[in-house]
């Protein structure tokens, strides 16, 4: 709001956005602590103890219940999908009518969905191996197909007129892919080689356009129009 002339309701989608988040990550925390109870882990349960160390029945089902309690704590050490693949509900993002492709706790499925973390991809920059994510600056990110034709120059247009921090690049041109192609580079977040993805200064996708169909700059500036609560856009 201070740096962009953002709206009130900027200030709004925090909540709405985190919110959710912490919540889901507090009832995770609680069901991780009652999954690691059952390992004995802090366990005033001198019998349980007690049992697994003995050669009896009662020590084999000690065991027993120790070695399933073990298997259950995947979730609390192998948290990837919780970690990254969060996903935000606000008017700070512009929906796109994708189906929303959910993680588990363990199992993180990438996407670039509106609302969900730009995916890390391995890419090729000036003959440099980096990550997608190393090419943020602190303020908004396009990711284009390699047949742009307009997005870049709309971004650079659109960044002079509003003041807002606005790189461009290419996916197949100034990024190149690692491993694989182009078109797999480009499915990595949903793309055709004319559309486009906007990530948000905070790695989040703001906006995707499969391809330009109402014009590359009043899809940025309305976009950025939303995320930001802009009261005007100058075109």
């Amino acid at each position: 709001m201070l740096r962009w002339n953002a709206g009130d309701r900027l200030l709004d989608s925090y909540e709405a956005e985190r919110l959710p988040v912490a919540e889901f990550n507090g009832a995770q925390c609680m069901r991780n602590t009652h999954d690691l109870a059952k390992t004995g882990f802090l366990s005033d349960d001198k019998a349980f103890l007690t049992a697994i160390e003995t050669d009896s029945d009662e020590g084999d089902r000690a065991r027993e219940v120790f070695a399933e309690s073990v298997i259950a704590q995947r979730d609390q050490l192998a948290s990837d999908g919780q970690q990254f693949g969060l996903q935000y509900e606000s008017d700070a993002l512009v929906p796109d009518g994708s189906e929303i492709i959910e993680s588990t706790v363990t199992d993180y499925r990438p996407t670039a969905r509106p609302g969900a973390r730009a995916p890390h991809t391995s890419v090729i920059s000036q003959n440099t191996t980096i990550s997608t994510v190393h090419v943020y600056n602190g303020g908004f990110t396009l990711f284009t197909g390699p047949d742009d034709t307009e997005w870049a120059a709309e971004a650079e247009r659109i960044h002079r007129e509003l003041a807002v921090p606005l790189q461009c690049f290419a996916l197949g041109r100034d990024l190149l892919p690692v491993s694989g192609t182009v078109d797999d580079l480009l499915g990595r977040y949903g793309l055709t080689p004319t559309g486009a993805v906007l990530i948000r200064p905070d790695g989040i996708v703001g906006y995707r356009s499969s391809a330009p169909k109402l014009g590359e700059h009043t899809q940025l500036s309305d976009a950025l129009g939303k995320i930001l609560d802009l009261d005007s856009v100058v075109v």
